[in-house]
């Protein structure tokens, strides 16, 4: 009885421990996100004017992270590529999760010919790394921020189809599943009432852990002069224009690539957070 209770109070405790690890982590991720939103209004600086007399000039009260080689607040623009790198990850898992999530429920729902050829093309996407496969697409469209997204969206709905596949294929075969078919209930109402709330919690769990993944793939691509072309503001295009002259402004690279580190560190440590929550949630809290 006792071990009982011991057993009961650490499920509690760890529940509670989750809780409070999503709480902080999904606050922080909020303010990411406002802070991307509202930035224009908090630029102390225009991110694009450039200055031949401020070219190259330390952190200061004026530019807070100093200046790069055009003379451009590094600062600001930290602040206008933080919408660009963080709403382009989301939107991009976004659109991968809906697209992946449906061809997946549709192949594990009805199974046959499409199912085999769907999943077969799956297997020769997931057989490449996704980074040179992108790189790969990315060289051949053009660099620009659409075609960077068409890259790596080309890979990323594979990881959903394959694990809404998988959970629609065992769900199927459930009884209430079955009675709900003899009752006369449509295939589609079947799928997206039924079936899809109940395999919600690994999709948005998987999804939430791959946002810091994207970014890292989406400046990845600009770094490489693949995606967001300079001027515009974007942290791994920033990255890459001040690289040629680490030794004298090391600030202008070591500013986005601290906020990049944040950002990622943050999202992924939401993610996981989402994804401990599910578990704990699917084991009966």
């Amino acid at each position: 009885m006792k071990s009982f209770k011991r057993k009961t109070k650490a499920k509690k405790l760890s529940y509670k421990a989750v809780k409070i690890r999503l709480i902080i982590f999904s606050a922080l991720v909020a303010a990411l996100i406002v802070i991307s939103i509202i930035a224009p209004i908090i630029e102390p600086n225009d991110p694009y004017a450039t200055s031949s007399a401020n070219m190259r000039q330390g952190p200061g009260g004026q530019f807070p992270f100093g200046t790069d080689s055009l003379g451009r607040c590094v600062f600001s623009r930290v602040l206008a590529g933080a919408f660009t790198s963080i709403f382009s990850s989301i939107f991009l898992v976004g659109v991968s999760f809906a697209a992946g999530t449906i061809i997946g429920m549709f192949c594990g729902y009805y199974g046959g010919i499409v199912d085999t050829v769907i999943m077969r093309i799956t297997d020769a996407l997931l057989a490449f790394p996704q980074m040179v496969l992108a790189i790969a697409v990315a060289g051949v469209l053009g660099g620009n921020l659409t075609n960077a997204l068409i890259a790596i969206g080309i890979t990323s709905w594979t990881l959903y189809a394959r694990l809404a596949r998988g959970q629609t294929y065992s769900m199927k075969n459930e009884t209430f599943i079955a009675a709900l078919k003899l009752s006369g209930v449509s295939n589609m109402r079947i799928m997206f009432r039924h079936i899809l709330p109940n395999i919600f919690r690994p999709l948005i769990a998987t999804a939430c852990t791959q946002i810091g993944t994207t970014m890292i793939y989406i400046s990845g691509l600009s770094f490489l002069g693949l995606g967001v072309i300079p001027p515009a503001a974007e942290w791994g295009s920033m990255i890459n224009e001040a690289r040629g002259y680490f030794q004298l402004t090391p600030w202008a690279v070591i500013g986005p690539s601290i906020a990049m580190l944040i950002t990622i560190l943050i999202f992924n440590f939401f993610g996981d957070a989402v994804r401990d929550m599910t578990e704990v949630r699917g084991n009966g809290r």
